[in-house]
């Protein structure tokens, strides 16, 4: 079993936890809960790292969002949901990747999703295997991209794409504006 801290040793773990990756206040209180000797300590704690810069929820979503976004293409949906998941509020999340994909055009972050996923000549052949094709639109998806705008992006390389209409979401799911 760990060791049970006071306040000031729970604080500067708060500060070594953080020096060694952003977290968010929800997943930094995790942490502290089960380090704390009385569990009061936390707040102030939170509240003291919050004072001075150390713990921000709006630089983790944002800085989480632009990399999510540029180094790994995924869409904007699926970072919402991450962020959400890791403890930040909802409109924080929303407004961070808004800012992070602001400008940004989703079928050319798709059409760079696929050629990670294809390779670099991608559209230069057609995929004959329907089972390709539903793989290919489940990825995108689980990235975070709206189901019209994978669908129009898939119908450029399959061979055979009428098919591909009843996997388009509802028609009010045009816009993938968070």
């Amino acid at each position: 079993m760990k060791r049970l801290l006071a306040a000031e040793a729970l604080f500067e773990y708060g500060v070594e936890a953080l020096s060694r990756r952003a977290l968010t206040a929800g997943e930094l209180r995790t942490r502290l809960e089960r380090r704390a000797a009385r569990i009061q300590d936390v707040d102030e704690v939170l509240k003291r790292l919050g004072a001075v810069g150390y713990l921000d929820d709006s630089r983790v979503a944002e800085s989480y969002s632009r990399f999510r976004k540029e180094c790994e293409a995924l869409g904007p949906k699926r970072i919402v949901r991450e962020l959400q998941r890791r403890g930040v509020d909802s409109s924080l999340a929303e407004a961070a990747v808004g800012e992070a994909y602001e400008g940004s055009d989703e079928m050319e972050l798709i059409h760079a999703h696929l050629r990670k996923k294809l390779g670099k000549e991608y559209r230069e052949r057609k995929i004959e295997d329907p089972k390709v094709i539903v793989r290919l639109y489940r990825g995108l998806a689980r990235a975070g991209f709206a189901g019209d705008r994978i669908v129009d992006a898939l119908r450029e390389i399959s061979s055979d794409s009428e098919w591909l209409d009843g996997f388009a979401d509802d028609p009010g799911d045009e816009s993938w504006e968070v």
